[in-house]
């Protein structure tokens, strides 16, 4: 348990990079941030960056815990999206993909609305304040990080191969490639997909497009459209990345392009094309994960007849070799956090994918792939 969680008392005011939440007041000597309300802390004079977003974290927690944790996102949830999930909260939400973003206003967290459960305004706006204080200071931090990327590219309207090689450690020869097509000023890729070199796999976390214009630093792509892509590919093979397709607005003649990853290594990855294994469990790939696949339709894209599809994730083998085909989809779990497997999240997380697992068997279809998966 972090030492933050008890005996926070303030938290010291620093200059703010968001509009509207930088001003500080004075009252009795005290700098207290307006805005907040009660959710202001002081963690110390000369705290770092790191223990005064905890800090803001832990003065809000209790209440996110109270509007969305319950059965929904804490301990008791059996949904895919567990990001106040013991044993502490603040580990499980920084993980959760799109939570923390270079952009404290592009979180899912801020963003998501009412929904099941109910919006971080209205009558939560103080909730909402006080998950901006802290999501703030969490950009803070992304923005101190230097994220690898590769030098600065023009983009080209047609197809696009690009060597990324030097956004990653030991990937040399590793490639992204895509096709751009342009309507007025919107660029729209298609077809977005990572290339393993010959000698050694590759696993890919968070792949992140850049924008530079002339003259000016980078800026992420503020949709971050490829958050929850964390995928792994066989030596000298290729997956699509995510569903494929991103886009970019308000694009200039002038502009050029920068990739970067979250993670960009290399990943031990046996070819399930070749008939091998990597399952422990492939039995109940068989008996939990099939039928769930086969009553969901998953088969007439992913088992090729739909190239995109079958590049992202290959079902051709499902019922022809279980084992090669449980290798297969296993590049699409997350073995460290399994309910947020791109297996399970893709088809029913309301995203992109072309497929959405209807309401009424969505979590009949989670749990098939959990039940699976939790033996991995």
């Amino acid at each position: 348990m972090s030492r933050l969680r008890s005996g926070l008392l303030a938290m010291v005011c620093a200059p703010s990079v968001i509009a509207g939440f930088a001003s500080c007041e004075e009252e009795g000597g005290a700098y207290t941030p307006r805005g907040y309300g009660s959710y202001y802390v002081d963690a110390g004079e000369g705290a770092s960056l790191a223990t005064r977003a905890e800090a803001a974290f832990r003065l809000v927690e209790p209440d996110l815990l109270r509007l969305c944790g319950k059965s929904c996102h804490g301990d008791q949830s059996n949904g895919p999206y567990p990001w106040l999930k013991g044993p502490d909260p603040y580990l499980a939400i920084k993980a959760f993909p799109g939570a923390v973003t270079e952009d404290p206003y592009q979180s899912k967290i801020y963003l998501r609305g009412a929904h099941a459960g109910p919006a971080l305004d209205g009558p939560n706006k103080a909730v909402g304040d006080g998950v901006i204080r802290w999501l703030v200071l969490e950009a803070e931090i992304l923005k101190s990080k230097a994220i690898p990327t590769t030098d600065a590219f023009d983009l080209v309207i047609g197809a696009n191969t690009q060597d990324v090689s030097k956004a990653g450690v030991g990937v040399s020869g590793t490639k992204v490639t895509w096709n751009a097509t342009r309507s007025g000023n919107i660029i729209t890729f298609s077809k977005l997909t990572l290339v393993a070199p010959a000698g050694t796999g590759v696993r890919a976390k968070h792949p992140i497009f850049y924008v530079v214009p002339k003259g000016k630093d980078k800026v992420q792509d503020p949709v971050d459209s490829l958050s929850i892509v964390d995928m792994k590919v066989p030596a000298g093979k290729s997956a699509q990345m995510g569903t494929g397709t991103m886009f970019l607005f308000d694009w200039a003649d002038t502009n050029k392009l920068a990739i970067g990853f979250e993670k960009l290594e290399v990943a031990a990855i046996e070819d399930a094309g070749t008939g091998g294994g990597g399952c422990k469990s492939a039995a109940t790939y068989v008996t939990s994960a099939v039928p769930a696949i086969q009553a969901n339709t998953c088969l007439s894209c992913h088992a090729g007849q739909s190239p995109q599809a079958t590049g992202a994730l290959d079902m051709q083998k499902v019922n022809k070799d279980n084992t090669a085909a449980c290798a297969q989809a296993l590049t699409q779990v997350n073995r460290a956090n399994k309910p947020l497997s791109n297996i399970i999240v893709a088809p029913t997380g309301g995203g992109t994918h072309p497929y959405q697992v209807p309401a009424a068997g969505k979590q009949g279809y989670i749990d098939a792939m959990l039940g699976w998966i939790n033996n991995e």
